[in-house]
């Protein structure tokens, strides 16, 4: 504002100058008679000037303002988005914590978020449910395999020597004998329930080796401390599988579970039934 006012003062004078038609001082004639040939021109430039410079300030003052509003903007969105992995924890921690016998001593420790794949079996949590019903399954085939092992060994301390046995030998024999029958019945039993498992889940072997690689949700691993009934604190850690947006928990296993999978000996029960897999997925 006081930048017009100057200049408004300053073109008024010019212009009673240039324009006097009394008689001047001698001095001031020869100016006169200049200022009458410059004044225009010189008018012109300096509103010209002042009014570029008016213009360039409101320009600049209005850019100033879209980009301070830009960067409010920007600031304001970057801290109400959330990360995946806070989404993740945000999802997973409750449950943690409601599973626990100490809650209140919950304890975050870590996590890490994997994407998950069809054709990855790995992170695929139907395979997950698989191998963890498989792998509980064949421990207890082998444990009535080994009991079948066991009962026949002691079968054959008690068995005739030079074709005599008395009768607590053959009760004996006869008492290992069944409990020999039994086990090898539950064994085949179970072996059994284990290739049922590989029929009903053969669709799903062939999804993981079709190649179709489609986005299907998200894989944390979470870990946590807290305390047991005896006041110690130890760490824990469970896995869960979740929807593609973070609304929904699809999976959990406990680390007992993942445990149980992975010591469970699969890849040698893949090699003792390798001849009836074959038949099941029609391979030579």
């Amino acid at each position: 504002m006081r930048m017009e006012v100057f200049v408004s003062s300053i073109s008024s004078l010019w212009s009673q100058i240039a324009t006097a038609k009394v008689q001047l001082p001698y001095p001031l004639v020869s100016l006169q008679s200049q200022i009458r040939k410059k004044c225009k021109i010189s008018f012109y430039l300096e509103i010209i000037t002042v009014y570029l410079q008016n213009l360039l300030t409101k320009n600049m003052i209005i850019m100033g303002r879209w980009i301070i509003a830009i960067v409010g903007l920007a600031m304001l969105t970057s801290c109400s988005v959330k990360t995946n992995e806070e989404k993740a924890r945000e999802l997973v921690e409750p449950q943690v914590k409601a599973s626990l016998i100490k809650p209140e001593s919950y304890e975050f420790a870590q996590m890490k978020l994997d994407s998950c794949f069809s054709d990855d079996g790995e992170r695929n949590p139907e395979a997950f449910v698989f191998a963890i019903k498989v792998a509980k399954l064949y421990k207890e085939y082998k444990e009535y395999k080994k009991n079948a092992e066991d009962a026949e060994s002691s079968m054959t301390i008690f068995a005739p020597t030079f074709g005599y046995q008395d009768a607590h030998s053959k009760q004996k024999q006869l008492k290992y004998k069944a409990e020999m029958e039994l086990a090898q019945r539950k064994a085949a039993a179970t072996k059994g329930k284990i290739l049922q498992l590989y029929k009903d889940n053969e669709q799903l072997f062939r999804n993981i080796q079709s190649g179709k690689h489609e986005f299907t949700g998200w894989v944390v691993a979470f870990g946590y401390r807290a305390e047991t009934v005896g006041g110690f604190k130890t760490m824990g850690v469970g896995y869960y599988f979740l929807n593609k947006d973070f609304t929904e928990i699809t999976h959990s296993f406990s680390d007992e579970e993942m445990s149980d999978m992975q010591y469970a000996g699969l890849d040698d029960l893949q090699y003792e039934f390798e001849d009836d897999l074959k038949e099941i997925f029609n391979k030579e």
